[in-house]
């Protein structure tokens, strides 16, 4: 074996001079100009998002996808003033965020399905108490440990509707690094400027994958109070109320400590001062009052990325990480004459329902397109819209689709009728 091995070696040596020409034809001209650009992952891009977010505590409990973004904030903690926490388990991770956020600092977790399961109750209190929290998802196939290592988008549906009763929060999809910066940093905005929590759905596809991107905007990204502490210097003493009823819902936010003012936190229903009560009409009133954040979270919501036009005879509609193989599904098939485009939703919920709508009421053929097995994006779609999709393409193997492969499947099941 050594011997063949040598031979093989030598051969291989002798060969080049004999058979190769003097000049290598794959050789790349030296460029004149290079742009800089970043290389990392889709969860380096999450946390870079939770940096630019301003974020100043993280817990968490490792666990794959998502572990490399408490490993990466830890390493930043002296450069940022930030606190990272590994707990002993998700509940506990959950629970500590609420805590910090309680305290006044912006506060994130992240995890996969099975600890996301774990959240949930803590999720409700996070609602109740209106404090807001930033939870990302990493979604990998399941139930229980399934593939640890593998990629899906089959807890869409979850995420939108975990809960104990109904309370408003968000939900991004965000499909390549760019929108994991973007849609990380806009969960911390939105989830504090309405006090609720905010759910950044990944997945192992795009928590994991190497890109180069350019470097993100920072002069973007806006500085916010999420604290009314000031115009509440000179107000009489134990005036103020946590729970306040607004006409938009937001109440006025103070940390705890204020002078001369109480701060509650509860997770019972309560009344506006914030201690807890089971009185019939202030639960409606509380209830109501949480509920009405949802007319105003919805302005500003739902970006997406309509590809290459408005006017596709079929439109493919798609969230997550699935973004990449759609479009260039889309370019192959375009090259090949078929009128067909992308529609990628990165913001799910609150659903943004008109921009939807306005996109594929011209569409003659709506394909859906989702790592799961039931088509949760499509029934989310119907749900909201009333619009079916006509043909699901679905994938549940751990693997991530191709573009090569899913114009394929695009074009010989559906596109070929109507090109």
């Amino acid at each position: 074996m050594v011997n063949q091995n040598i031979n093989c070696l030598r051969a291989g040596h002798k060969a080049v001079p004999e058979r190769a020409s003097a000049e290598c034809p794959c050789v790349l001209p030296t460029k004149t100009s290079v742009r800089k650009r970043m290389l990392l992952t889709g969860n380096q891009a999450v946390a870079f998002g939770a940096l630019a977010g301003g974020v100043r505590f993280y817990a968490g409990y490792p666990m794959s996808p998502a572990t490399p973004i408490m490993e990466y904030l830890a390493g930043k903690q002296e450069d940022f003033g930030l606190v990272v926490e590994q707990t002993e388990d998700e509940i506990s991770a959950i629970n500590t965020v609420i805590g910090a956020s309680y305290a006044g600092a912006r506060s994130m977790t992240a995890t996969s399905g099975g600890g996301f399961s774990l959240m949930v109750e803590g999720l409700g209190f996070a609602a109740m108490s209106e404090n807001p929290v930033v939870i990302v998802v990493c979604q990998r196939p399941g139930p229980a440990t399934g593939f640890p290592t593998r990629t899906e988008q089959a807890e869409l549906l979850m995420c939108v509707s975990a809960s104990q009763d109904e309370f408003p929060r968000f939900v991004f999809t965000p499909g390549n690094a760019e929108q994991a910066f973007s849609s990380t940093h806009r969960a911390f905005e939105l989830a504090n400027r309405f006090q609720v929590p905010a759910i950044v759905l990944s997945d192992q596809q795009l928590a994991d994958s190497l890109c180069t991107v350019d470097r993100f905007d920072l002069d973007q990204v806006p500085a916010a109070d999420d604290f009314a502490d000031r115009e509440w210097q000179s107000r009489p003493a134990y005036t103020y109320r946590r729970y306040l009823v607004t006409d938009n819902g937001v109440s006025p936010r103070l940390r705890p400590g204020f002078a001369e003012q109480l701060v509650c936190c509860m997770g019972s229903e309560h009344d506006e001062s914030g201690l807890s009560t089971e009185d019939a009409a202030n639960r409606v009133r509380m209830h109501d009052k949480r509920m009405r954040k949802m007319a105003d979270m919805g302005d500003g919501f739902g970006q997406h990325t309509a590809y290459p036009g408005e006017r596709e005879t079929s439109v493919v509609v798609c969230f997550g990480s699935t973004y990449g193989a759609v479009r260039e599904a889309v370019d192959l098939l375009q090259a090949d004459g078929k009128r067909v485009g992308m529609l990628h939703l990165s913001e799910v919920w609150p659903f943004p329902s008109q921009t939807v709508v306005a996109r594929l009421a011209q569409a003659r053929q709506v394909i859906v397109v989702e790592q799961n097995s039931t088509g949760q994006l499509a029934k989310l779609l119907a749900r909201m819209t009333r619009i079916r999709a006509n043909e699901l393409i679905l994938k549940y193997d751990g693997r991530p689709f191709a573009g090569a492969e899913l114009a394929e499947r695009i074009s010989d099941r559906f596109v070929a009728r109507l090109s």
